[in-house]
């Protein structure tokens, strides 16, 4: 037995990944490591929803893991 006052720890379901930000960080990620840039409508075309697209490019932005550039994004040390 444990400690006296100890509780188990309930496990927690994982957020479902389907329509997740984490997916479309990825899609994005994708798209730019297939194509160099990434401009407004390729981006658009890989998120469809404006609010969820403009939360993961700025969160990849603020992670180091894009860099913006002038209305486009690109991968760090990349330039076209």
């Amino acid at each position: 037995a444990g400690p006296a006052g100890a509780t188990l720890a309930v496990p927690r379901r994982a957020a479902p990944y389907k329509g997740s930000d984490r997916q479309a960080r990825g899609a994005l990620l994708t798209v730019l490591r297939a194509g160099g840039a990434l401009d407004a409508a390729a981006a658009a075309a890989a998120v469809p929803d404006p609010a969820q697209l403009r939360r993961c490019l700025e969160g990849l932005v603020a992670d180091g893991l894009l860099v913006a550039d002038t209305g486009r994004w690109r991968l760090p040390g990349h330039r076209e």
